[in-house]
Parts: structure tokens; sequence; C-alpha cells
């Protein structure tokens, strides 16, 4: 959930933010404001000082005016003296500054208004309002795949416009995973319904039911088994690793050699 916080303090007629409301059009967010009055108090010596304290509400409502019309939210939560409000797109579709007013309500009918404050809706670069969409899995021809059920296979959310509820994207056009790690779902469908499958149960499956076709093909191929690939793999790994410590080994002995001829030159001269 994307979220904003806004302190608000409160001082009589007069309301301060901690950072102005600026939207773009067509915006969603949880909006959370933390509620504060800043006051005069009397300390025990008599002098005055003022102090900021939290404002805990039972409830809340959320004015929105925007090009002359009046709307209200009631809020989402109210945690202490943070009171949440979901804006949706309803209240960001319109270009322009626009104001916003929070009254506070409890159980005993008692209520409490705080001044207005502005907020600014800009416009986006795009030509219309952008909306989240579901977006479903298509064939070549653009027609939607479906389960046994008949529902649509969804593979997440896509922007769009015109307020379209449901758009499509091809099985070439979703992002591609290089490296496998055998815990990737797939898609499958028997006589009973419409499941998935893990990489690794699909390897596990060829190999129990097609491991010596795929054996003796290799063998065909380039005269010898997949099972005696992987063993003069494992020789040749074990020869490269002998050979690098075999390096390492005569480096260092020259190493040594020549730190020792160097020493016994100092001592000459």
């Amino acid at each position: 959930m994307i979220n904003k916080k806004i302190t608000l303090t409160i001082q009589g007629y007069d309301i301060k933010l901690s950072s102005s409301l600026c939207f773009y059009q067509g915006d969603s967010i949880h909006l959370i404001f933390e509620l504060n009055e800043s006051t005069i108090t009397i300390n025990s010596n008599g002098t005055r000082s003022r102090v900021v304290l939290p404002i805990e509400p039972l409830s809340a409502f959320l004015l929105i005016e925007k090009a002359g019309n009046i709307d209200y939210i009631e809020n989402a939560s109210v945690v202490g003296n943070e009171v949440h409000f979901h804006i949706s797109s309803k209240y960001t579709d319109t270009v322009g500054i626009g104001r916003m007013q929070i009254i506070l309500t409890d159980d005993n009918c008692c209520q409490l208004t705080f001044s207005p404050f502005n907020f600014e809706v800009r416009e986006n670069i795009a030509e219309s309002l952008l909306s989240q969409a579901d977006t479903l899995i298509t064939d070549i021809d653009n027609v939607a795949l479906m389960t046994n059920d008949g529902d649509g296979l969804m593979v997440g959310k896509s922007l769009v416009s015109d307020g379209v509820p449901v758009t499509s994207k091809y099985i070439r056009d979703l992002q591609q995973k290089g490296i496998l790690d055998g815990e990737e779902r797939l898609i499958i469908q028997d006589d009973e319904a419409t499941k998935y499958t893990t990489m690794l149960n699909l390897y596990n499956y060829i190999i129990e039911h097609f491991g010596d076709t795929i054996d003796n093909e290799i063998r065909e191929q380039i005269g010898t088994s997949g099972d005696e690939l992987l063993r003069l793999k494992a020789q040749l790994n074990s020869l490269i690793t002998n050979a690098t410590n075999d390096l390492v080994a005569i480096r260092k002995l020259k190493k040594d050699y020549e730190d020792a001829l160097a020493e016994l030159n100092n001592q000459n001269n």
C-alpha cells in the first residue's frame, strides 16, 4: 500500500502542514494525517509556554472540495493521533487547486472542525486518465486463455486509459527469467481441473520417463553417454584445480627464491 504521512499542527484558526499535498491526475493513495495542537500552558512557576499536544479523536471525516463540488470520506482507521483516509482516483481526476477539511467526531455527538487547507492536482503526460486494470494472458490471436472453470489467467496489473477494466498481454511480452531454480510454477491441465506444477517436478518426470532415451540420443550423437560426460567434466575440473594449485606453488617458490637472492646481494654489498 502506497501511503503519505502529513503532520497537521493546529493553532486556533491557523493550520500548518508538514508538507504540501500534491497529486497528478488519477493518483490513488493512502493518506495519513498526524493531528497535533499548538497551545499555551502555564507552568508551576507561573510562566507561560507553548507546547504541541497530540489530538486523539474517535473518528473523523475528510471534506474534499474540487471544481466547486464538495464530497467527503469517512476515516479508514484511527490510530492514536493518526487518522487514515484512502484517497481514490475519484478525487484526483480534476486538474487544479482544491481544498480539504477535517472534521473530528466522537460517540457523544461532539464535533470539532479544523480550518481547510489546499491540495493541488496536476495533469500527467498521458492524454487521458490512467487507471489499473487486470491483465490476462492471451494466445497469438489475442484470445484470452481460460481455465477449465472459465476464469482468465491473470498475470498482474497494467496501466490503461479510458477506464478499461481488463487488458491483455501476450506470453512473449511477459518478463523473462534467466536462471531457473526449480521452484518456478507452470500452469497445467488434466481431466480434473487447471493446476500448476514446478520446474523441478517437470525435470524429475523427464528424467524418470525419458532418461534412457536422452542418454541414448547423446551417445548416438557424440559417442558417449550423459553420465560419462558428467564423469569427464568432474575429472577435467579436478585437473584444472590441481594445475591451478601447482601454479600457485611454483609462483611462491619463485618469489621465495627471488627474495633470498636479493637478501644475499644486499649482504655482499
